[in-house]
């Protein structure tokens, strides 16, 4: 499975508390594909090395077409309780969402 962990958010990859790469370990590590989705700015200073599709300007993620060119199955997003425009944008392309409510971790059911 292709497994896109997005971060729709302006800052570095390298300087956030969100841990990307313990995610693309542990996908690789289930048999998956991971890969980043994020602003092309935000890959500068982040080391390991992963396949990533960026993204020239961050309204993109709120686009079907961006999602479908990406070519997720999943996508693992940040969204604080929020972020409906790119949550829209994603199931609109096909793909599923597992949404963080927060970068702690939890995640909502519904």
């Amino acid at each position: 499975m292709r497994v896109a962990i997005g971060w729709n958010w302006p800052s570095r990859l390298a300087d956030c508390s969100f841990r990307f790469e313990r995610y693309v370990a542990g996908f690789r590590e289930l048999g998956h594909a991971p890969f980043l989705v994020c602003a092309r700015s935000a890959l500068e200073g982040f080391e390991p090395e992963v396949d990533s599709f960026p993204c020239e300007e961050l309204r993109e993620l709120r686009e079907a077409s961006f999602w479908r060119r990406a070519g997720a199955d999943l996508v693992v997003l940040v969204t604080w309780h929020a972020m409906t425009g790119e949550l829209d944008g994603i199931r609109a392309s096909g793909a599923r969402v597992a949404a963080f409510a927060d970068t702690d971790g939890r995640v909502p059911w519904a």
